[in-house]
C-alpha cells in the first residue's frame, strides 16, 4: 500500500517562511534546517493522517529533535514554547 501525502498551500508557505528565517540565522540554522527536513521525511513516511503541523508538534514533544538550540527554534515555530505546548 502506498502512502500518499500532499502538503496544503498553507503548509508549503509555512515551510518556505521557516526555511527563509532559519537561513538568516548564524547560530544553529543548519541544525534547525536539518531537523526540519528530518521532521518532514518522518511525516511523509508515517501512516498517520495528521497534518504536517500536528505531526510536527507530536514529533517535537516525543523528543525527536537533535540539538537544544535547534529544538528551541522548532518548538517556537510549532508554538510549543508557551504553556508547555498547550
Amino acid at each position: 500500500m502506498t502512502n500518499s501525502k500532499t502538503m496544503t498551500a498553507l503548509e508549503r508557505e509555512f515551510l518556505k517562511v521557516a526555511a527563509s528565517e532559519f537561513s538568516k540565522m548564524k547560530a544553529c540554522a543548519p541544525s534547525a534546517l536539518a531537523n526540519l527536513i528530518r521532521l518532514i521525511v518522518a511525516w511523509h513516511g508515517s501512516p498517520a493522517t495528521l497534518s504536517l503541523h500536528a505531526f510536527g508538534r507530536r514529533w517535537l514533544l516525543e523528543g525527536n529533535a537533535e540539538g537544544a538550540a535547534a529544538e528551541t527554534l522548532l518548538r517556537d515555530l510549532f508554538g510549543l514554547n508557551n504553556s508547555k505546548g498547550e
